[in-house]
Protein backbone atom coordinates (compact mmCIF):
# COMPACT_ATOMS: atom_id res chain seq x y z
CA UNK A 1 0.00 0.00 0.00
CA UNK A 2 1.53 3.39 -1.16
CA UNK A 3 2.23 5.15 2.63
CA UNK A 4 2.39 8.90 0.98
CA UNK A 5 -1.19 10.43 0.94
CA UNK A 6 0.13 13.50 -0.60
CA UNK A 7 2.45 13.21 -3.54
CA UNK A 8 6.42 13.27 -3.48
CA UNK A 9 5.97 16.00 -6.09
CA UNK A 10 3.63 18.60 -3.62
CA UNK A 11 5.95 17.81 -0.72
CA UNK A 12 9.75 18.65 -2.73
CA UNK A 13 7.70 22.05 -4.21
CA UNK A 14 6.25 22.63 -0.53
CA UNK A 15 9.83 22.46 0.78
CA UNK A 16 10.95 24.80 -2.00
CA UNK A 17 8.90 27.50 -1.45
CA UNK A 18 9.34 26.94 2.58
CA UNK A 19 13.11 28.34 1.47
CA UNK A 20 11.60 31.24 -0.10
CA UNK A 21 9.07 32.29 2.43
CA UNK A 22 11.60 31.99 5.46
CA UNK A 23 13.95 33.50 3.30
CA UNK A 24 11.95 36.45 3.02
CA UNK A 25 10.78 37.02 6.48
CA UNK A 26 14.29 35.84 8.12
CA UNK A 27 16.79 36.91 5.64
CA UNK A 28 18.55 33.72 6.50
CA UNK A 29 19.35 31.73 3.68
CA UNK A 30 20.62 28.84 6.23
CA UNK A 31 17.66 28.92 8.48
CA UNK A 32 15.39 28.62 5.28
CA UNK A 33 17.26 25.57 3.73
CA UNK A 34 17.79 23.92 7.08
CA UNK A 35 13.63 24.52 7.60
CA UNK A 36 13.37 22.76 3.88
CA UNK A 37 15.38 19.91 4.55
CA UNK A 38 13.41 19.39 8.07
CA UNK A 39 10.12 19.80 6.48
CA UNK A 40 10.95 16.80 3.30
CA UNK A 41 12.90 14.41 6.29
CA UNK A 42 9.59 14.84 8.34
CA UNK A 43 7.06 14.76 5.66
CA UNK A 44 8.45 11.56 3.70
CA UNK A 45 9.18 9.77 7.08
CA UNK A 46 12.69 9.38 6.64
CA UNK A 47 14.31 7.24 9.62
CA UNK A 48 16.46 8.88 12.18
CA UNK A 49 19.46 6.61 11.37
CA UNK A 50 18.84 6.92 7.42
CA UNK A 51 19.29 11.11 7.97
CA UNK A 52 21.99 11.02 10.25
CA UNK A 53 24.03 8.75 7.34
CA UNK A 54 22.89 10.89 5.09
CA UNK A 55 24.24 13.76 6.80
CA UNK A 56 27.32 12.07 7.44
CA UNK A 57 27.84 10.62 4.48
CA UNK A 58 27.59 14.02 2.64
CA UNK A 59 29.57 16.23 4.94
CA UNK A 60 32.39 13.76 5.37
CA UNK A 61 32.63 13.11 1.28
CA UNK A 62 36.48 14.13 -0.51
CA UNK A 63 34.41 15.60 -2.85
CA UNK A 64 32.29 18.48 -0.89
CA UNK A 65 35.32 19.03 1.55
CA UNK A 66 37.40 20.22 -1.63
CA UNK A 67 34.53 21.97 -2.77
CA UNK A 68 34.15 24.13 0.27
CA UNK A 69 38.00 25.14 0.85
CA UNK A 70 37.52 25.84 -2.86
CA UNK A 71 34.89 28.23 -2.09
CA UNK A 72 37.24 29.50 1.02
CA UNK A 73 40.04 30.37 -0.95
CA UNK A 74 38.26 32.05 -3.76
CA UNK A 75 36.65 34.25 -1.63
CA UNK A 76 40.00 35.18 0.40
CA UNK A 77 41.54 36.03 -3.19
CA UNK A 78 38.67 37.87 -3.89
CA UNK A 79 38.63 40.28 -0.59
CA UNK A 80 42.74 40.34 -0.87
CA UNK A 81 42.59 41.29 -4.18
CA UNK A 82 39.91 43.81 -3.52
CA UNK A 83 41.54 45.44 -0.42
CA UNK A 84 45.23 45.47 -1.66
CA UNK A 85 44.15 47.85 -4.26
CA UNK A 86 44.54 45.56 -7.13
CA UNK A 87 41.43 46.01 -8.49
CA UNK A 88 41.49 49.66 -8.12
CA UNK A 89 44.66 49.51 -10.32
CA UNK A 90 43.30 47.20 -12.90
CA UNK A 91 39.58 49.65 -13.63
CA UNK A 92 42.10 52.71 -13.52
CA UNK A 93 44.19 51.05 -16.20
CA UNK A 94 41.04 50.00 -18.63
CA UNK A 95 39.63 53.05 -18.45
CA UNK A 96 42.47 54.55 -19.89
CA UNK A 97 42.13 52.80 -22.97
CA UNK A 98 39.12 51.78 -23.99
CA UNK A 99 36.13 54.80 -25.11
CA UNK A 100 33.90 55.80 -21.98
CA UNK A 101 30.81 54.21 -23.62
CA UNK A 102 32.95 51.00 -23.70
CA UNK A 103 34.87 51.50 -20.25
CA UNK A 104 31.37 51.44 -18.80
CA UNK A 105 30.73 48.14 -20.06
CA UNK A 106 34.19 46.70 -19.64
CA UNK A 107 34.80 47.94 -16.11
CA UNK A 108 32.07 45.82 -14.42
CA UNK A 109 32.81 42.86 -16.21
CA UNK A 110 36.33 42.75 -15.42
CA UNK A 111 34.89 42.89 -11.44
CA UNK A 112 32.76 40.23 -12.36
CA UNK A 113 35.34 37.61 -12.98
CA UNK A 114 35.58 37.41 -8.98
CA UNK A 115 32.39 36.67 -7.35
CA UNK A 116 32.81 39.64 -4.93
CA UNK A 117 29.13 39.46 -2.79
CA UNK A 118 27.71 42.87 -4.10
CA UNK A 119 30.97 43.42 -5.84
CA UNK A 120 28.56 45.66 -8.26
CA UNK A 121 29.10 48.45 -5.54
CA UNK A 122 33.15 48.21 -6.71
CA UNK A 123 32.11 49.13 -10.24
CA UNK A 124 29.02 51.59 -10.10
CA UNK A 125 31.68 54.46 -9.21
CA UNK A 126 34.25 53.53 -12.24
CA UNK A 127 30.63 53.24 -14.52
CA UNK A 128 29.79 56.80 -12.64
CA UNK A 129 33.02 58.32 -13.62
CA UNK A 130 32.53 57.63 -16.87
CA UNK A 131 30.05 60.39 -17.67
CA UNK A 132 32.28 62.70 -16.46
CA UNK A 133 29.48 65.59 -17.50
CA UNK A 134 26.50 63.73 -15.83
CA UNK A 135 24.72 63.03 -19.19
CA UNK A 136 23.39 59.82 -18.95
CA UNK A 137 20.09 58.73 -16.79
CA UNK A 138 21.05 57.30 -13.56
CA UNK A 139 18.85 53.96 -14.50
CA UNK A 140 20.70 53.64 -17.74
CA UNK A 141 23.85 53.69 -15.39
CA UNK A 142 22.52 51.28 -12.64
CA UNK A 143 21.40 48.82 -15.44
CA UNK A 144 24.86 49.11 -17.10
CA UNK A 145 26.69 48.55 -14.19
CA UNK A 146 24.54 45.29 -13.08
CA UNK A 147 24.15 44.21 -16.10
CA UNK A 148 27.37 43.40 -17.40
CA UNK A 149 29.04 42.93 -13.68
CA UNK A 150 27.05 39.37 -14.33
CA UNK A 151 28.46 38.50 -18.07
CA UNK A 152 30.34 35.63 -16.64
CA UNK A 153 27.98 34.02 -14.10
CA UNK A 154 26.68 31.29 -16.23
CA UNK A 155 30.11 29.16 -16.24
CA UNK A 156 33.18 31.04 -14.80
CA UNK A 157 34.13 28.46 -12.53
CA UNK A 158 35.11 31.05 -9.71
CA UNK A 159 31.62 31.15 -8.62
CA UNK A 160 30.68 29.43 -6.58
CA UNK A 161 26.84 28.81 -8.10
CA UNK A 162 29.08 27.20 -11.04
CA UNK A 163 30.98 25.06 -8.93
CA UNK A 164 28.02 23.72 -7.12
CA UNK A 165 26.64 23.18 -10.30
CA UNK A 166 29.10 20.77 -11.62
CA UNK A 167 29.20 18.80 -8.40
CA UNK A 168 25.23 17.92 -9.25
CA UNK A 169 25.35 18.02 -12.56
CA UNK A 170 28.09 15.38 -12.77
CA UNK A 171 29.16 16.92 -16.00
CA UNK A 172 32.90 18.12 -15.23
CA UNK A 173 33.80 21.97 -15.16
CA UNK A 174 35.27 21.78 -18.45
CA UNK A 175 32.14 20.65 -20.07
CA UNK A 176 29.80 22.75 -17.89
CA UNK A 177 31.75 25.79 -18.80
CA UNK A 178 31.90 25.03 -22.37
CA UNK A 179 27.72 24.46 -22.86
CA UNK A 180 27.03 27.18 -20.93
CA UNK A 181 29.86 29.83 -21.92
CA UNK A 182 27.84 30.95 -25.41
CA UNK A 183 25.06 32.28 -23.20
CA UNK A 184 27.89 35.29 -21.95
CA UNK A 185 28.10 35.88 -25.74
CA UNK A 186 24.04 36.95 -26.10
CA UNK A 187 23.76 38.59 -22.75
CA UNK A 188 26.33 40.75 -23.92
CA UNK A 189 24.99 41.44 -27.20
CA UNK A 190 21.51 42.41 -25.10
CA UNK A 191 23.84 44.78 -23.09
CA UNK A 192 24.83 46.68 -26.12
CA UNK A 193 22.02 46.75 -28.23
CA UNK A 194 19.81 47.63 -25.33
CA UNK A 195 21.66 49.68 -22.99
CA UNK A 196 25.24 51.19 -24.44
CA UNK A 197 23.45 51.57 -27.27
CA UNK A 198 21.46 54.78 -25.90
CA UNK A 199 24.37 56.04 -23.98
CA UNK A 200 25.07 59.68 -25.18
CA UNK A 201 28.75 60.96 -24.10
CA UNK A 202 30.21 63.91 -25.52
CA UNK A 203 33.62 63.43 -24.24
CA UNK A 204 36.33 61.05 -25.05
CA UNK A 205 38.86 59.00 -23.61
CA UNK A 206 40.41 59.52 -20.45
CA UNK A 207 44.19 60.49 -20.38
CA UNK A 208 47.12 58.72 -18.92
CA UNK A 209 50.86 59.23 -18.48
CA UNK A 210 51.52 55.79 -19.49
CA UNK A 211 51.46 54.76 -23.39
CA UNK A 212 49.42 51.62 -24.19
CA UNK A 213 52.11 49.21 -23.96
CA UNK A 214 52.42 49.96 -20.16
CA UNK A 215 48.84 50.29 -20.10
CA UNK A 216 48.20 46.93 -21.43
CA UNK A 217 51.52 45.41 -19.40
CA UNK A 218 49.35 47.14 -15.82
CA UNK A 219 46.58 44.94 -16.91
CA UNK A 220 48.07 41.67 -17.09
CA UNK A 221 49.71 42.40 -13.98
CA UNK A 222 46.74 42.81 -12.16
CA UNK A 223 44.87 39.83 -13.50
CA UNK A 224 48.12 37.40 -12.95
CA UNK A 225 45.85 36.02 -9.74
CA UNK A 226 43.47 35.11 -12.51
CA UNK A 227 45.74 33.76 -15.05
CA UNK A 228 47.28 31.61 -12.65
CA UNK A 229 44.43 29.99 -11.50
CA UNK A 230 42.95 29.57 -15.33
CA UNK A 231 46.71 28.33 -16.45
CA UNK A 232 47.47 25.59 -13.75
CA UNK A 233 43.66 24.49 -13.73
CA UNK A 234 44.11 23.44 -17.99
CA UNK A 235 47.60 22.48 -16.95
CA UNK A 236 46.57 20.17 -13.90
CA UNK A 237 43.56 18.68 -15.79
CA UNK A 238 45.51 17.99 -19.12
CA UNK A 239 48.83 16.62 -17.89
CA UNK A 240 47.67 15.09 -14.35
CA UNK A 241 44.23 13.97 -14.98
CA UNK A 242 44.81 11.70 -11.79
CA UNK A 243 44.34 14.36 -9.62
CA UNK A 244 40.62 14.98 -10.85
CA UNK A 245 40.06 11.15 -10.10
CA UNK A 246 40.65 11.83 -6.45
CA UNK A 247 38.29 15.05 -6.72
CA UNK A 248 36.65 16.75 -9.47
CA UNK A 249 38.12 19.85 -7.46
CA UNK A 250 41.66 19.02 -6.20
CA UNK A 251 43.08 20.85 -9.52
CA UNK A 252 41.01 24.05 -8.71
CA UNK A 253 41.80 23.68 -5.29
CA UNK A 254 45.61 23.65 -5.74
CA UNK A 255 46.35 26.60 -8.58
CA UNK A 256 43.91 28.61 -5.93
CA UNK A 257 46.15 27.61 -3.32
CA UNK A 258 49.26 28.76 -5.45
CA UNK A 259 47.43 31.77 -6.93
CA UNK A 260 47.11 32.67 -2.94
CA UNK A 261 50.32 32.58 -2.42
CA UNK A 262 51.65 34.89 -4.91
CA UNK A 263 49.33 37.72 -4.08
CA UNK A 264 50.93 37.06 -0.55
CA UNK A 265 54.02 37.20 -1.76
CA UNK A 266 53.74 39.97 -4.44
CA UNK A 267 51.22 42.61 -3.37
CA UNK A 268 52.36 42.19 0.95
CA UNK A 269 49.18 42.60 2.59
CA UNK A 270 49.90 42.92 6.06
CA UNK A 271 48.97 40.34 8.97
CA UNK A 272 46.01 41.86 9.88
CA UNK A 273 44.62 42.08 6.32
CA UNK A 274 45.46 38.20 6.26
CA UNK A 275 43.86 37.65 9.92
CA UNK A 276 40.88 39.49 8.74
CA UNK A 277 40.35 37.05 5.79
CA UNK A 278 41.58 34.13 6.73
CA UNK A 279 38.63 34.19 9.71
CA UNK A 280 35.97 36.46 8.18
CA UNK A 281 32.48 35.54 9.60
CA UNK A 282 31.04 36.38 5.84
CA UNK A 283 33.69 34.02 4.79
CA UNK A 284 32.82 31.14 6.81
CA UNK A 285 28.64 32.18 6.47
CA UNK A 286 28.91 31.04 2.87
CA UNK A 287 30.65 27.98 3.69
CA UNK A 288 28.10 26.97 6.07
CA UNK A 289 25.33 27.85 3.41
CA UNK A 290 27.24 25.78 0.49
CA UNK A 291 27.18 22.96 2.69
CA UNK A 292 23.71 22.55 3.60
CA UNK A 293 22.49 23.81 0.32
CA UNK A 294 24.43 20.21 -0.09
CA UNK A 295 23.17 18.32 2.32
CA UNK A 296 19.91 19.43 0.74
CA UNK A 297 20.52 17.76 -2.54
CA UNK A 298 21.71 14.81 -0.60
CA UNK A 299 18.21 14.78 0.66
CA UNK A 300 16.40 15.00 -2.53
CA UNK A 301 18.51 12.01 -4.16
CA UNK A 302 17.76 9.51 -0.98
CA UNK A 303 15.61 6.81 -1.34
CA UNK A 304 12.18 6.61 -0.06
CA UNK A 305 10.92 4.28 3.18
CA UNK A 306 9.19 2.16 0.23
CA UNK A 307 12.41 1.71 -0.82
CA UNK A 308 12.10 3.70 -4.11
CA UNK A 309 13.87 6.59 -5.16
CA UNK A 310 12.73 10.30 -4.17
CA UNK A 311 12.99 11.59 -7.71
CA UNK A 312 11.96 8.21 -9.22
CA UNK A 313 8.51 8.82 -7.55
CA UNK A 314 8.85 12.66 -8.60
CA UNK A 315 9.09 11.22 -12.72
CA UNK A 316 6.52 8.71 -12.09
CA UNK A 317 4.03 11.46 -10.34
CA UNK A 318 4.85 13.93 -13.04
CA UNK A 319 4.77 11.29 -16.22
CA UNK A 320 1.17 10.07 -14.74
CA UNK A 321 -0.39 13.98 -14.39
CA UNK A 322 0.94 14.63 -17.97
CA UNK A 323 2.96 17.68 -16.94
CA UNK A 324 6.02 18.39 -19.16
CA UNK A 325 9.22 17.99 -17.90
CA UNK A 326 10.49 21.03 -19.87
CA UNK A 327 8.13 23.42 -17.62
CA UNK A 328 9.25 22.04 -14.70
CA UNK A 329 12.76 22.22 -15.53
CA UNK A 330 12.57 25.92 -16.74
CA UNK A 331 10.72 27.26 -14.35
CA UNK A 332 11.96 25.79 -10.74
CA UNK A 333 15.16 27.50 -11.87
CA UNK A 334 13.28 31.00 -12.29
CA UNK A 335 11.64 31.06 -9.14
CA UNK A 336 14.65 29.85 -7.25
CA UNK A 337 16.67 32.68 -8.76
CA UNK A 338 13.70 35.61 -8.50
CA UNK A 339 13.21 34.94 -5.09
CA UNK A 340 16.78 34.80 -3.62
CA UNK A 341 18.74 36.90 -5.86
CA UNK A 342 21.55 33.94 -5.60
CA UNK A 343 23.50 31.82 -7.84
CA UNK A 344 24.38 29.37 -5.25
CA UNK A 345 21.03 28.81 -3.91
CA UNK A 346 19.06 28.71 -7.04
CA UNK A 347 21.24 25.97 -7.73
CA UNK A 348 20.89 24.19 -4.54
CA UNK A 349 17.50 24.72 -4.18
CA UNK A 350 16.47 23.81 -8.00
CA UNK A 351 18.78 21.23 -9.69
CA UNK A 352 18.31 18.26 -7.47
CA UNK A 353 14.98 18.42 -8.14
CA UNK A 354 15.26 19.30 -12.27
CA UNK A 355 18.26 16.58 -12.52
CA UNK A 356 15.67 14.08 -11.25
CA UNK A 357 12.96 15.60 -13.69
CA UNK A 358 15.67 15.22 -16.97
CA UNK A 359 14.79 12.41 -19.30
CA UNK A 360 16.81 9.31 -18.36
CA UNK A 361 18.55 7.24 -21.56
CA UNK A 362 19.80 10.71 -23.11
CA UNK A 363 23.07 11.50 -24.17
CA UNK A 364 25.82 13.58 -23.02
CA UNK A 365 24.65 16.56 -24.95
CA UNK A 366 21.01 16.07 -24.83
CA UNK A 367 21.27 16.22 -20.73
CA UNK A 368 23.78 19.20 -21.42
CA UNK A 369 20.45 20.92 -23.09
CA UNK A 370 18.06 20.51 -20.40
CA UNK A 371 20.95 21.83 -17.78
CA UNK A 372 21.34 25.23 -20.08
CA UNK A 373 17.73 25.54 -20.10
CA UNK A 374 17.62 25.46 -16.41
CA UNK A 375 20.78 27.04 -15.64
CA UNK A 376 20.38 30.08 -17.87
CA UNK A 377 16.27 30.45 -16.66
CA UNK A 378 18.21 30.44 -13.08
CA UNK A 379 20.04 33.45 -14.38
CA UNK A 380 17.08 35.51 -15.34
CA UNK A 381 15.28 34.51 -12.70
CA UNK A 382 18.24 35.86 -10.43
CA UNK A 383 18.87 39.02 -12.58
CA UNK A 384 15.65 40.24 -12.06
CA UNK A 385 15.64 39.44 -8.41
CA UNK A 386 14.56 42.34 -6.49
CA UNK A 387 16.79 41.15 -3.72
CA UNK A 388 19.60 40.79 -5.38
CA UNK A 389 22.10 42.32 -3.64
CA UNK A 390 24.41 43.82 -6.69
CA UNK A 391 21.26 45.24 -8.03
CA UNK A 392 20.44 47.01 -4.27
CA UNK A 393 23.88 48.12 -3.99
CA UNK A 394 23.87 49.80 -7.15
CA UNK A 395 20.37 51.52 -7.28
CA UNK A 396 21.24 53.15 -4.11
CA UNK A 397 24.55 54.29 -5.37
CA UNK A 398 23.02 55.77 -8.17
CA UNK A 399 19.56 56.82 -6.06
CA UNK A 400 17.81 55.06 -9.12
CA UNK A 401 14.24 53.46 -8.45
CA UNK A 402 14.37 49.61 -8.20
CA UNK A 403 11.73 48.88 -9.51
CA UNK A 404 12.03 50.80 -12.81
CA UNK A 405 15.02 49.06 -13.25
CA UNK A 406 13.89 45.65 -12.93
CA UNK A 407 11.49 46.80 -15.10
CA UNK A 408 14.06 47.80 -17.88
CA UNK A 409 15.91 44.95 -17.74
CA UNK A 410 13.19 42.87 -19.63
CA UNK A 411 14.27 43.54 -23.03
CA UNK A 412 18.02 42.97 -22.78
CA UNK A 413 16.99 39.91 -21.20
CA UNK A 414 15.19 38.29 -24.16
CA UNK A 415 18.02 37.73 -25.84
CA UNK A 416 19.17 35.66 -23.35
CA UNK A 417 15.94 33.59 -23.77
CA UNK A 418 16.79 33.52 -27.29
CA UNK A 419 20.14 31.98 -26.72
CA UNK A 420 18.97 29.32 -24.25
CA UNK A 421 16.55 28.54 -26.90
CA UNK A 422 18.65 28.68 -29.82
CA UNK A 423 21.39 26.33 -27.65
CA UNK A 424 19.30 23.86 -26.33
CA UNK A 425 17.86 22.91 -29.64
CA UNK A 426 21.80 22.63 -30.82
CA UNK A 427 22.70 20.47 -28.46
CA UNK A 428 19.45 18.39 -28.43
CA UNK A 429 18.86 17.84 -31.71
CA UNK A 430 22.40 18.14 -33.58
Amino acid sequence: MFIFSVPVTLKIITALVSILLVNKFTKNLQLSVITAIVILVLWIQLPFIQVYKIIFNKLTSVNTIMLLIVIYEITILSNLMSETGMMKKLVNAVNSIVSPVYGMAVLPAIIGLLPIPGGAIFSAPLVDDCDENNEIDAILKTKINYWFRHVWEFWWPLYPGVLLAVDLTGLGTFTYSAVLSPLTLFTIAGGYFFLLRKVKITHGKKSSALNMFELWRNIFYQLYPIIIIILLFAFFNIIFPELAEISNYLPMLIAVFISLAAIIILAKPDAAMLKRNLFSRKIFNLIYLVAVILLYGAVIECTLPNGSLLMDQVRLEISSAGIAPLFIIALLPFISGLSTGISVALVGASFPIVIGVIPQNISEMQFAAYIVLAAGCGYIGMILSPVHICLIVTNNYFKSNLTQSIIRLLKPVLFIVAGIAILFCLYYFI
